[in-house]
This record gives structure tokens, C-alpha cells and sequence, in this order.
């Protein structure tokens, strides 16, 4: 059954004839978070949210995010097509479950309670009746009716005979007793639809006694009962019963079809409203059967149903594209449809006749007349070039378009359909003038053209402006009134004004503003582009107010008002691209055209001073785009030109776009006190550890389209509480670790058109201090504390007193350790090889490296003694004494090993160093790595680096390896043992415990592949 109706409902609407003009709509799809894109349904609960019934499940949308419910979050079926809510703010669902269930807005849960009737599992849901807080009749067909008891979830049988009543009262019905025959149909279909009249049990009587003749009853169509009324349609006539009222209405006098026949009439949300559709068109009719809105256009979507919510914003719930949203203020707009939205209107303006004037992209002049009738005018060479501009006077209209070509039209009242165009000549009544400026005159990208008199005209280009005259369709340059002036070189006029009281022309340019004066003796030129910076601002477009005050509106940097030689500027406006403006002088408004929609600003004149409001229009307000070119008023209606064609919205003195008010429903959805959802509470009271609160919140306002501003305060109580509102972008405000104390949130919000949310009790938090934070408590913490700073004091000098002398003894010892270094590294072994090497050369007659040796030998002993002296020495030092070291051992040993001694550039010489800590193990590379190596070809390398704030030293030979030079030294017979490296492993523990200087040592054995052994790499780590 209700697949037929479907069907039925889908083919009317689809029925419908298209009208002129069209609404912008929001559409809202699977993309955007719906179940499904097949809509049944839309319905508005008590807090404001909107439900949406779909063959996909549910989803509720707050005008952010739309929130979904499938069988995956408990439902016991998807497909589900209607919804109401009960007086204990329960909304229940049909659909074609084997069960009953509903969500409650209290504890924002669904309930489903089980049909234990398994023979009427297979029955479709009508209806739910509430006959008490918690009893639910549930109407499955004519006779079937079963009694659920909400609170036990317990569901029983019961029988009554609903044929004589509605909803489910016992009377006699005039209506019920004479087409029998019909009763069910008309009574289930009655049931459904008015699920929100009886969920809540508004018993309605119907009327037995009426003036409605028999007849009517033959092409009876539809019955709506209401809470108060009852309103029965047939084919040509609707009729309304309201106690003792009887109201008839024709619907031919309702449609605007010449003989038109009902289809149906439903709910729409509004008690007061219903929804009419006949074979030809759509309509919406009041509680008096008077229609108040045409809804033609939904003739193009397959539409289930219509609803419109507390804001008087229309929904279509759609079959095939999810939902089609109207805002309360779009519902008022249309779009042409004569002009396609794939065109960008242009240009805008209205003659003395009250006819608009309409310029496209594509080169296309339309008029529109008082009675909206649209005429597209005929040239005979069509011409592709975007229209640049429409300038009439009271006889004439000159066309301009972008490719600088000109046409002059005869103004009349009659020429609305084919206008003829005169061609305009040139010619000059002095030879002095150059061609080439004449060409670039009228050929060349002319930006502006005002009349100065029916005859007289200032015409301006890129590169000049002229002064013509027309003479019989021809024109001439007017040399002694005003020649051509060049401009200052780079600067080109885009837009001109003329005040005829003052003789002055205003140029706007792409570098700001300037004015020309005309009198009779000379012509004067003013630059204001060095005056103010905004002066010198590219100009885009000009108009005047009431006082005669020029507006200006930039490329880029908004609007100001130029009066007395002074700029104002509006400070909301700044930055934007300014596309056209338009002062309505009867309001005192000023329309501003950008690419962000719309602004009008209401002026209100101060002496000098003006005092203006600002509203914006917007998508919301049914613009097809933000991307607006030109504006006009006409008789209280807005015509806007879009890059999306031509809209219309109506104006209202007081407002600017006129709208229902409404207050906005702010909800406070979700509160989590440490990451923890909680129930919503009007009061909290936490401990201390509770003190990370998130207060999630939305405003329920449609028609804004999400253009809703939030602010907040937290009062404290206490001292430094901050009492101001601040605004927050998100949806919720978190609050960390707040100290104990009473706290109190307070929110507001203002929707698009600025008007304030609905008042928002405060919700407060009461934090409570941990029982250590009373006043005795902390006395005795105060008292501990005194102890423990005596205490402390105490054991610190002791400790002081023990650490001073454990470094003097510690200072003792490293002196000796110093000492026992310096001759660990000049031990009697290699003093002793010295000599011999001396020795050596002298006996074989070599005094020259004797001599060397001995110079060498001499000097490194100075550094040596001059080193031992200091704690540390500068990196530089350490390797010129290393480099003497090594040089005497390559005398002793020559030919046997070569070295390298390599510093980054990242590492400063003048970074400072233990002394004498490299030459033992340089030493021990030396005697016992490289000079047991067979082939002559040891390589000594040592590398400084600097990684961070560490200095890494790295000593690294290719020698036999720390194993064979031990296997080496047992088998000699020498009794020497070197302590080198033991003195020098106490000296760095020493230099951690009195300097804090950290030295890390690290000495690998290098092997190949086989395991042999490569050489010694000592890796000393010097943290700085």
C-alpha cells in the first residue's frame, strides 16, 4: 500500500508545469552524511534538531554534520518513513520492523521493544496513538490495534472500532457512515499522516453537521484533521470545518492553471500550512485556505514529501538526490530561468520608463518590464563580446562591449523587443589631431562613459579622456571646452563620475582617485594618490549618496566614502574586490557587489558623521553564487547580476531582506568531564581531580548555513575571574586543570542576520579542594616544612664540609697522578731509545739528523714540562706537541710508519683539553702496533671532530693488534712495565669528580674478514 502511494505522490509531483523563475537550493546528499539519497521524510523535534526518514536508516542533522542510525546502531529495520515525537519527548517510527521503538530525547537513546504477535509480524504500521504518559495504541490495519505499555516494554491486544472516530474517540461521523466503502483507505492514509496529531492524542471530533452539500462527497479526494479543524478536498474545491467556520474555497480561484484538478493535499511540518498539488501546478495555502506561495518548481525533482521548520525553512525530501533545503529568506528569492544560470550577468541598470536594463558575457541585452516580463533584443550581427557597461539618459541607451565596440539606441517606451541600433561615427573639427589617438578613442578598451547633457558626453579609455558631441549621430571632439588630456604616463581611468552642481568629473584609476575641474577659463587636474594611501588604491567602480558624497570601491581594498576631500573607509569591507555599487537614495542604502556575496549597509546621517549597519546576503539568502557583478532596486525588489545569472530578493526597509524572526535554539549536546561523557546536568559537583571539563554545543539555525557566531564567559569564583565574552570558532569550549572553585559557563550565539540565540541557562561546575588544601592542614604542612628546611640546612653544610675535603684530597691526588702521567709518557724506555738514536747517528758520521733528532728531542721536552703545568691546553697546543712526538718516533723508526693529524673545520683550535691526554696512546700505537709491522707501511691517523657538545678524538694505526703485541711483550726479556694507560684511566676518574669534565675511552680491534688482526682505533669522547 504504501509503495502505491509513493508511486502515486512521485507522478504528481513530476506532473507539475516549470515556472519562469527558480529558488537556489541547498543540497544535501550521501556525501554529505545522509543515509541515503531516497528521503521519505523530514520532521523537527522539540529541541530543534531535524530527523530524516530514509530507506537507509535515519539521521538527525544539527546544521553542521548530520548524525546517522542504522540496524548497526540498533535499529530493528532501515527503511523508515515517517516519524513524531510524544508529549515525554519520545519519537517514535514507522516502518516495516517486527518491532516498536522510538528515541528519547532525555537520555539521547533508541528503544526497541519486540512484537511478540508473530501473526502480525507481516502487518504494516499506520499509526501510533498515545492514550496515556505511557500507553501507545499501535494501529497495524482496520481491526488489528495492539496496547503498549512504554515504561514495561510490554505490548498486548485490543480491539476497537476506530471507523467512527478519529483519532480514536467514539462519536458518529456524518462522513464515516456515508462512504463506508472507503473508510479504511482514507482513515489509515489519515492515521499516517497525522502521526503528530495523534501520537500527542488531540482528539478531534468530526463534524456531523455541516453545510457542505452531498455532492461535494462524490469526487471526494483527501481529508487533513488537525487539531481544531478538518479540511476535505475534492477535485475542483478545498473546504475547511473549524467549530461553527465553514470556509470553501474554488481551486481555480487557489491555482494558477485555467481548469484545474487536485491531486492531493498533505502536512508540512506547520499546522498552519498544507501543501496543494493539482495535474498543473504546486502551491502552499494557509489556515484560511488562502494560498500564500507558489511552489512550482518543484515540478523538477522526484519529491516524496515537503516540510518546512521552525524557521520557515522548506525541505524536499527527495527520491533520487537526498534533500533539497530552502532557507526562510531563499524561499523569497527566484532565479530567471530565461537566462540560463551558465551566464554571467554583467551589467545592470534601469531607464525613466522603470524597465531594467540587462547585459550578459556572451554579448545579450535583455529588458525586463514593470510586469517581469523578460525581452531578449535582436541585433543584426550577433555579437559575442561580454557586455562592459549600459549607459542611459532620458532618449538615448549606449551599449558598450568588452571588445570597445559602441552602439547608440533610441529610448522610448515602446522599444522593448528589437532595438535598432545607430551607428556612431567619428570625425574632428581640427586637422591637428593625431589619428592614431583618435583610433585609440572609440577602438581601443573604452572603460566609462557618462552623459554630461543628452548630447554631451566624457568618454574615457585606457590611455585618454574626451569630451564628444553628438551631432546627429556624429561625433566631435569639443577642443575648447576640454581637450585630451594625457594622463600621468601609466595611470589608466576605469570608471568616471560627473557632478553637475560643481562642474567636477571624478576619474577612478588603476592608481587611485582624481578630479577634474571645468570652467569656462581652464581645466584643472588633482591626483589625490599621494594624500592617503587608500587614495592611491586601483578604482573599480563609483556611485553617489543623499549628500552628494562619492563612494569609491577598489580593486582589492574595499570601500570608502570620499566627502570634502576626505576618505572614510569601512573597515568591514576592507580587502575585498568591490565589482559594482549601487546607492538606493529612497532607503538611504548603499548595495555593495563582491565576490563574496552581497553587503548593504543602512546609512544614518551624524552632522558630517555617518553611521552605518552592515548585513551581508549570502547563499543563505538565495543567492545562486557569492560571486555578485552588479545589483539594482526596483519597487522594494533586489535584482542581483551572478556569474550564475540573474536572482531576485525581496527587500524590506527595516531588515534589508525581509524574514521571519525566530529565535535560534542553542543546545548544549555533550559534556565530558576528563575525556568522560556525562549526563547534562544544570550543576556539577567534581573533586579536585575532575577539573578537565569539554562542553560541546550547537545552534539550531538552518537558515545559517553554519554563518553562526559563538561566545562564551567562565566566571570564577575566584580573584582573577575573567568577566569578558570571548568568542570560539569550534563547536565546544575545553577547560583544563581548573583549580577548585564555583564556576559558572555562560554561551550565547547569533545567527546569520545577527539576532541572539534563545537565553542559555548557566551551567555551573563546583571543583572541591582536596582536604589538604584546608586551612589547618596547610598550618601543618607550613610547620613541616620549616622542619625540613632546618633539617636540610643541616645535613647541606655537613655534606659541604665532607665534599671540600674530599676534593683537596681528591686535588692532592691528581697532582701526583700529573706527575706520575708525565713520566709515564717520558718514561725511561723512550728516553733511553732517544738517546740511542743520538748515539746512533753520531757514531755513522750523520750529525745533520743528529742534530735534528736532538733539536727535536729538546723541544718536545720543553712542551712536555710546559704542559704538565696546566689542567688543560688549547686544542693547537695538544697537536703541535703530538706532531714533535710523532716526528722524533719517524726519525727513530724510519721508513717503518707515516702519519696524518686531521682537525674539522667545524672544531675550534682554541678548545681546550685535558694536557698530555693523547701522547700515551699515540705512544702505544707506535711501539707496540706499527713498529712490528713487517712491510714498512704502518699509517698513524688521528682525527678531530666535533659532534654537538661533544669533541671526539679518534687514534687509529694499522699495526700488528693488541694480541700479538702482548704475545710480543711476554716473550721479551726486558722487566719494564708501562703504567701509561692505568695512570691515565685514574687521571680522567679524577678530572669527573673535581672538574665534572666527562672523558668516555673506547679502543676496538680492527679484523678482516678471516679474522686477522688490522690495527688498534682508540675512540676518545671529550663531552664539553
Amino acid at each position: 500500500m504504501k509503495k502505491l502511494l509513493t508511486i502515486y505522490f512521485l507522478y504528481i509531483l513530476t506532473s507539475l508545469n516549470i515556472l519562469a523563475q527558480t529558488p537556489h537550493f541547498r543540497n544535501y546528499t550521501v556525501d554529505d552524511g545522509l543515509p541515503s539519497s531516497h528521503v521519505y521524510r523530514a520532521f523537527q523535534d522539540s529541541k530543534g534538531f531535524m530527523w530524516f526518514c530514509t530507506d537507509k536508516g535515519i539521521a538527525r542533522f544539527d546544521g553542521y554534520k548530520f548524525e546517522k542510525f542504522t540496524t548497526k546502531n540498533g535499529l530493528p529495520n532501515n527503511d523508515i518513513w515517517h516519524c513524531a515525537e510524544d508529549s515525554q519527548h519520545r519519537i517514535w517510527f514507522l516502518s516495516y520492523a517486527n518491532a516498536f521503538f522510538y528515541f528519547d530525547l532525555k537520555d539521547n537513546k533508541f528503544h526497541v521493544i519486540e512484537n511478540p504477535f508473530k501473526e502480525l509480524h507481516d502487518t504494516h504500521i499506520w499509526c501510533y496513538v498515545g492514550e496515556s504518559k505511557n500507553t501507545i495504541k499501535i494501529i497495524l490495519g482496520q481491526r488489528d490495534i495492539l496496547l503498549l505499555d512504554v515504561e514495561k516494554k510490554k505490548v498486548s491486544t485490543t480491539t476497537i472500532d476506530y471507523a467512527e472516530s478519529y483519532p480514536l474517540v467514539k462519536n458518529n461521523s456524518f462522513f464515516s457512515k456515508k462512504y463506508n466503502n472507503r473508510i479504511e483507505v482514507w482513515h489509515l492514509r489519515a492515521f499516517s499522516e497525522g502521526l503528530q496529531h495523534n501520537i500527542l492524542k488531540k482528539q478531534h471530533i468530526i463534524q456531523t453537521n455541516t453545510n457542505i452539500k452531498p455532492e461535494f462527497w462524490d469526487k471526494a479526494i483527501s481529508i487533513i484533521f488537525d487539531d481544531d479543524k478538518t479540511i476535505y478536498a475534492n477535485n475542483d474545491s478545498i473546504c475547511l470545518l473549524k467549530n461553527k467556520k465553514h470556509i470553501t474555497r474554488l481551486l481555480k480561484d487557489l491555482s494558477s492553471s485555467p481548469s484545474p484538478q487536485l491531486s492531493l493535499i498533505l502536512n508540512v511540518g506547520n499546522i498552519n500550512r498544507k501543501l496543494v498539488l493539482t495535474e498543473d501546478d504546486a502551491f502552499v495555502i494557509d489556515e484560511n485556505l488562502n494560498r500564500i506561495k507558489n511552489l512550482d518548481f518543484i515540478k523538477n525533482f522526484n519529491v516524496n514529501t515537503i516540510y518546512f521548520d521552525s524557521e520557515n525553512n522548506l525541505w524536499l525530501c527527495t527520491k533520487n538526490r537526498g534533500l533539497l533545503m530552502l532557507s526562510s529568506q531563499a524561499l523569497k528569492s527566484e532565479i530567471f530561468q530565461e537566462i540560463s544560470n551558465k551566464i554571467s550577468i554583467t551589467a545592470l541598470t534601469k531607464d525613466i520608463y522603470d524597465r531594467i536594463w540587462i547585459g550578459d558575457n556572451q554579448g545579450h541585452i535583455y529588458i525586463l518590464t514593470k510586469d517581469n516580463k523578460l525581452h531578449l533584443q535582436k541585433f543584426k550581427e550577433n555579437k559575442n563580446s561580454p557586455i562592459k557597461k549600459i549607459v542611459l539618459s532620458k532618449n538615448k541607451a549606449i551599449i558598450l562591449w568588452n571588445d570597445a565596440s559602441m552602439m547608440l539606441f533610441p529610448l522610448s517606451e515602446a522599444n522593448t523587443k528589437i532595438l535598432t541600433p545607430q551607428m556612431l561615427k567619428l570625425e574632428f573639427n581640427k586637422p591637428t589631431i593625431h589619428q592614431n589617438n583618435s583610433n585609440i578613442l572609440i577602438g581601443l578598451n573604452v572603460k566609462s562613459i557618462i552623459f554630461l547633457t543628452e548630447n554631451l558626453f566624457l568618454i574615457a579609455n585606457s590611455l585618454h579622456i574626451s569630451l564628444l558631441k553628438d551631432y546627429f549621430n556624429t561625433f566631435f571632439i569639443d577642443y575648447l571646452k576640454l581637450p585630451i588630456l594625457p594622463n600621468s604616463r601609466g595611470v589608466k581611468t576605469n570608471v568616471m563620475y560627473f557632478n553637475k552642481e560643481k562642474h567636477i568629473i571624478f576619474t577612478g584609476t588603476n592608481k587611485g582617485l582624481q578630479k577634474l575641474y571645468l570652467n569656462q577659463q581652464e581645466t584643472k587636474f588633482i591626483s589625490f594618490n599621494k594624500v592617503l594611501p587608500i587614495l592611491s588604491k586601483p578604482i573599480s567602480c563609483f556611485d553617489t549618496d543623499n549628500e552628494n558624497a562619492l563612494w569609491v570601491g577598489t580593486d582589492g581594498y574595499g570601500v570608502y566614502r570620499f566627502y570634502k576631500d576626505k576618505p572614510y573607509e569601512i573597515p568591514e569591507l576592507s580587502g575585498m574586490i568591490i565589482n559594482h555599487l549601487n546607492f538606493e537614495k529612497e532607503s538611504n542604502r548603499l548595495f555593495v557587489s563582491t565576490n563574496e556575496g552581497i553587503f548593504v549597509l543602512n546609512l544614518t546621517k551624524k552632522g558630517d558623521d555617518i553611521i552605518y549597519t552592515i548585513k551581508k546576503i549570502s547563499l543563505a539568502q538565495g543567492l545562486p553564487t557569492l560571486e555578485v557583478n552588479c545589483s539594482l532596486v526596483r519597487n522594494k525588489e533586489l535584482f542581483v547580476g551572478t556569474s550564475k545569472g540573474l536572482a531576485t530578493l525581496p527587500l524590506n526597509a527595516e531588515t534589508d531582506i525581509s524574514t521571519t524572526r525566530t529565535i535560534t535554539a542553542l543546545i548544549i549536546k555533550n559534556i565530558k568531564i576528563n575525556r568522560q561523557d556525562t549526563t547534562i546536568n544544570s550543576q556539577y559537583s567534581l573533586n579536585y581531580r575532575q577539573n578537565n571539563i569539554d562542553i560541546e554545543f550547537v545552534a539550531l539555525s538552518f537558515k545559517s548555513d553554519k554563518n553562526i557566531t559563538y561566545h562564551y564567559k567562565m566566571l570564577s569564583s575566584n580573584d582573577n575571574s575573567d568577566t569578558s565574552w570571548h568568542a570560539v570558532l569550534d563547536l565546544h569550549k575545553e577547560f583544563s586543570l581548573l583549580s577548585p572553585g564555583k564556576y559558572e559557563f555562560h554561551l550565547k550565539a547569533f545567527d546569520i542576520d545577527g539576532n541572539p540565540s534563545q537565553s542559555l541557562k548557566p551551567i555551573i561546575f563546583i571543583i572541591n579542594p582536596p582536604f589538604w588544601e584546608t586551612l589547618w592542614f596547610k598550618a601543618l604542612i607550613v610547620l613541616f616544612i620549616l622542619v625540613l628546611i632546618i633539617l636540610y640546612i643541616v645535613i647541606r653544610t655537613k655534606n659541604i664540609k665532607k665534599k671540600e675535603e674530599e676534593k683537596t684530597e681528591i686535588n692532592k691526588k691528581f697532582a701526583e697522578l700529573e706527575l706520575q702521567a708525565l713520566q709515564a709518557q717520558m718514561n725511561p724506555h723512550f728516553v733511553f731509545n732517544a738517546l740511542s738514536a743520538i748515539q746512533n747517528f753520531i757514531l755513522n758520521n750523520n750529525t745533520e739528523e743528529a742534530t735534528n733528532f736532538l733539536s727535536k728531542f729538546s723541544r718536545l721536552m720543553r712542551l712536555f714540562l710546559e704542559s704538565s703545568r696546566n689542567k688543560y691546553i688549547a686544542l693547537s697546543e695538544e697537536k703541535i706537541l703530538l706532531e714533535y712526538y710523532i716526528q722524533l718516533e719517524e726519525l727513530r723508526f724510519k721508513g717503518k710508519f707515516t702519519s696524518k693529524i686531521e682537525i674539522d673545520s667545524s672544531v675550534s683550535l682554541d678548545t681546550e683539553i685535558p694536557s698530555m691526554l693523547l701522547q700515551p696512546f699515540v705512544e702505544n700505537a707506535i711501539n707496540h702496533g706499527l713498529v712490528y709491522k713487517e712491510n714498512n707501511d704502518g699509517f698513524l691517523h688521528i682525527h678531530f671532530k666535533q659532534e654537538g657538545e661533544k669533541l671526539l678524538c679518534t687514534i687509529e694505526d694499522n699495526g700488528i693488534g693488541r694480541k700479538k703485541a702482548a704475545e710480543i711483550k711476554n716473550k721479551s726479556l726486558k722487566p719494564y712495565k708501562s703504567r701509561s694507560t692505568e695512570i691515565t684511566e685514574e687521571r680522567l676518574r679524577s678530572l669527573e669528580l673535581i672538574e665534572n669534565t666527562k672523558i668516555e675511552v673506547f679502543i676496538l680491534d680492527k679484523q678482516d674478514t678471516n679474522q686477522t688482526a688490522m690495527g688498534t682505533k682508540v675512540m676518545i669522547v671529550m663531552y664539553l
